[in-house]
């Protein structure tokens, strides 16, 4: 992601979809019209909870997330809402910066 001089790109992650609505939400009410909330399956790095672990588990599963964009017909969603992550992605102006900070840490289990 190339960003412009005076942008900022800010990643939250929640643990239930109803959190990342509500920021998002609030991130719309508040003018922040970009805000896009990602469904992604949760991942267990054993001894390593960083953010950093997050994102690159995250870059190497991006492409099979998106090949599974359809469902075949009559095969039952069965997974627990548990095994699924909610993230919001945000590019803001720097001067808006802690406004959205404000709102999605209110939410997040993790901001970068």
């Amino acid at each position: 992601m190339h960003l412009a001089p005076g942008q900022r790109a800010i990643l939250s992650y929640y643990s239930s979809s109803a959190q990342a609505e509500q920021a998002a939400r609030e991130l719309k009410e508040a003018g922040f019209r970009s805000a896009e909330i990602e469904k992604m399956p949760k991942l267990s790095f054993p001894g390593d909870d960083s953010l950093r672990s997050y994102a690159t588990g995250v870059a190497q599963l991006m492409q099979s997330v998106t090949d599974m964009e359809v469902q075949p017909t009559g095969w039952p969603v069965t997974e627990p809402l548990e095994s699924h992550a909610y993230i919001i992605t945000l590019v803001v102006d720097q001067q808006n910066a802690n406004q959205a900070l404000s709102i999605v840490r209110k939410y997040a289990s993790i901001v970068n």
